[in-house]
């Protein structure tokens, strides 16, 4: 038997190695804080104590990212980061300015990488 394609398939090429270090960025997410149940039944997020450290690095991480494939945005939005953490954060310690004003520098990093160029 020969491992030779049939005429006409396609040939799909490997996935592409990450440009940047994902278990990193993974950590860097899950150090951001977690929604937590209170005794009287509703949520709250509650962030961890280097939270800050972790936002730094997440916009070091999207500073750096590749314009042409966005490979930081694809997977800070496949993780749904946005949502689970940085918009908690800006709604939970809203009176933190230094936590709010690098969360809130996250977040407009991360939707200006989306964003398509504009071509004049």
């Amino acid at each position: 038997m020969s491992s030779a394609q049939p005429r006409g398939a396609l040939a799909l090429a490997p996935p592409a190695a990450a440009s940047f270090d994902e278990g990193e960025l993974l950590s860097l997410c899950s150090g951001l804080g977690s929604t937590q149940t209170l005794s009287d039944g509703t949520l709250c997020y509650v962030r961890e104590e280097d939270c800050l450290g972790c936002l730094l690095d997440i916009q070091r991480f999207l500073r750096r990212d590749e314009p042409a494939t966005r490979d930081v945005v694809c997977k800070l939005a496949e993780w749904n980061v946005l949502r689970q953490h940085v918009v908690p954060l800006l709604i939970t310690y809203a009176s933190k300015f230094e936590l709010l004003f690098n969360a809130t520098k996250a977040r407009a990093a991360q939707r200006k990488r989306t964003q398509a160029p504009v071509r004049a």
